[in-house]
């Protein structure tokens, strides 16, 4: 009987609920609305801050679940703005509501779920005349998406493997080594490519063949091989 009583006084007394509490009992919260907007690199660089400010949306303490934010960018040109607009935190708030996935903004389980059904559009163009155009249509924000569309490779949309791919398919190839062969970049734009294309031995033939300019890999007597780039 004994035992019996103490099982019920026990069953009696008010409980703590774990979930959505830090582990001093307080409420797990951020205490301000927008934590969000700071974007998650704000929970290493100002820890700090965010202990005080952003518990809950830094993972500092078990918060109740929440629905989280959609992996998604609102914006179709994410990538011109390249990678400068996502590490500067003067532009978080505008990165979080804009390009959220371009900027990697997002749990990682919510990226790996977004990476794996993304891939990049076609580096090709839909119509036959896109140099009609000109450049200026690649730039002028008016038509930039319907450059996007229609002229992806003429205006160099296409992520750097791509370019190499589709630049290796458009360009004819002939032998070098002759003393007085002309060194000039056969395929515009040389400079969207990073040095790496340059530099590395994986891509030094493709590069004394498309850009040998843009890549320093002339002389007054042909091609020549010199050290990579400091």
């Amino acid at each position: 009987m004994t035992g019996i009583m103490y099982i019920l006084i026990l069953l009696s007394l008010p409980f703590a609920t774990v979930t959505g509490q830090s582990t001093d009992g307080s409420v797990c919260r951020d205490k301000i609305d927008n934590c969000a907007t700071y974007g998650q690199t704000t929970c290493q660089k100002f820890q700090q801050w965010a202990q005080q400010n952003c518990r809950a949306f830094c993972q500092f303490c078990v918060a109740p679940p929440t629905t989280p934010v959609p992996c998604v960018d609102q914006l179709g040109n994410c990538q011109d703005y390249g990678a400068t607009v996502c590490q500067n935190p003067l532009y978080a708030p505008w990165v979080m509501e804009n390009c959220r996935y371009h900027c990697r903004q997002c749990s990682d389980d919510q990226l790996a779920i977004v990476d794996s059904k993304t891939t990049p559009p076609p580096c090709v163009d839909q119509i036959n005349n896109c140099s009609r155009y000109g450049q200026v249509t690649c730039m002028n924000a008016k038509y930039k998406r319907w450059a996007q569309t229609n002229c992806r490779y003429f205006c160099r949309f296409c992520t750097q493997e791509q370019l190499l791919i589709a630049d290796s398919k458009t360009t004819t190839t002939t032998t070098l080594a002759t003393p007085l062969k002309p060194c000039a970049d056969k395929i515009p734009h040389c400079d969207v490519y990073n040095d790496d294309v340059c530099t590395n031995e994986k891509y030094r033939s493709w590069a004394e063949e498309n850009c040998p300019v843009y890549c320093m890999l002339c002389s007054t007597s042909g091609f020549v091989t010199i050290p990579p780039r400091k």
